[in-house]
């Protein structure tokens, strides 16, 4: 591991984009708030929403794979073997807990109101990372929270596993650990990987923590290969014309990857019905970024993507906020408005969401967490 630490803007960049995705899958696809918000729903009034309810977002729900596997590559490359294992989840809660707290108080002042029902006691496995874990038997009203309980699950997990074993054998559980995990949700769900995180199989297997023991794990596994590789994945040639179509064809990888997840998550219903090839793509466009050879990945290391990518924790659990206070309260009397601008909505949506999420993250987010760090 290197001393001094690379940090990668072009990672945050890619947080971003995934977050939208997840957006907008909230917002169309299956049974959203949103097409539910008129009657009948208004995907069967409006042929541009009836394509946005099929397509748009379909495979959006991959994007929670995309964060497993890259929170599992920086929990290896920020490894710290001193920390204990109680240190680790004291950082994990100090890190996690602020915006999961403020997104349950706003669930609660909501429900004062009349938009919601609010789950009292559902919501209080929320705060206690418990809501993934097997032990509750219905959802909650914090949309999101169920990545939240099964990151700390296994990122505790994996972590302990490094600590306290030898190299060689943290590497081949986590090996069989993202294998195992992987081919069990691909069968028992017909290759839809992140179908449905809350289920449990057999009374004891929880599909989301299966999901993030695989996406950490292959994330892990991604840290392993780029801390022996990385140097050996494009040299720096001294020849202008072999440097360029170096960069050329790096260049070329990165923009068909990025093509093809986005073209694919966003826009169709690919008709391979395995998920793993989405999985598989978020791994070479992950590694591509972190080596860097690429045009795109060197422009979008800025500090612009650094910006946005700070975002997207606060994005990814108020969003459910702004979509159910939209379809609760505003197309509830305005569906004409809905109706008769389709596309405007996905727009409204979205900056919404950034909006929202900016104001968690400034109010809430990295104040609480600055706090906590101080007492901790």
């Amino acid at each position: 591991m290197e001393d001094k630490k690379t940090y990668f803007n072009n990672i945050d960049f890619l947080r971003f984009l995934m977050i939208l995705e997840i957006v907008m899958f909230h917002l169309f696809f299956g049974n959203s708030l949103f097409m539910q918000a008129s009657t009948p729903p208004f995907h069967e009034l409006n042929k541009v929403y009836a394509y946005l309810h099929k397509c748009v977002g379909a495979y959006g729900y991959m994007a929670n794979d995309f964060f497993f596997i890259v929170s599992g590559f920086f929990l290896k490359y920020n490894f710290n073997k001193t920390l204990s294992f109680i240190g680790f989840i004291k950082q994990r809660v100090i890190r996690l807990l602020p915006v999961l707290l403020g997104v349950y108080i706003i669930y609660f002042l909501m429900s004062k109101i009349g938009l919601i029902t609010f789950k009292k006691y559902d919501n209080l496995f929320v705060l206690l990372f418990l809501n993934n874990s097997g032990l509750m038997l219905q959802g909650t009203n914090i949309g999101g929270s169920w990545f939240v309980s099964a990151l700390v699950f296994a990122s505790g997990f994996y972590f302990y596993l490094y600590k306290y074993f030898q190299k060689y054998i943290c590497d081949f559980i986590t090996c069989l650990a993202t294998i195992f995990s992987y081919a069990f949700l691909i069968h028992v769900n017909e290759g839809k990987i992140d179908i449905n995180p809350l289920a449990t199989y057999y009374n004891f297997i929880n599909a989301g923590i299966l999901q993030a023991l695989a996406g950490i794990g292959l994330g892990i596994i991604i840290f392993n290969l780029y801390s022996d590789y990385k140097d050996k994945f494009g040299e720096n040639f001294k020849d202008k014309k072999k440097a360029m179509l170096q960069t050329l064809l790096f260049s070329a990888f990165e923009v068909y990857i990025l093509i093809f997840l986005i073209n694919n998550m966003t826009f169709h219903k690919i008709s391979f019905d395995n998920n793993i090839i989405f999985i598989l793509g978020f791994c070479v466009l992950i590694f591509l970024f972190l080596i860097k050879r690429g045009i795109i990945s060197k422009i979008l290391d800025c500090k612009l993507s650094k910006e946005l990518g700070k975002y997207t924790y606060s994005i990814f659990l108020v969003h459910g906020i702004v979509i159910s206070f939209l379809c609760n309260f505003f197309y509830k009397t305005h569906a004409q408005f809905a109706y008769n601008h389709p596309i405007l909505q996905i727009v409204i949506v979205l900056i919404l969401s950034f909006a929202a999420g900016a104001m968690m993250f400034h109010l809430v987010e990295r104040p609480m967490v600055s706090f906590l760090k101080r007492i901790k």
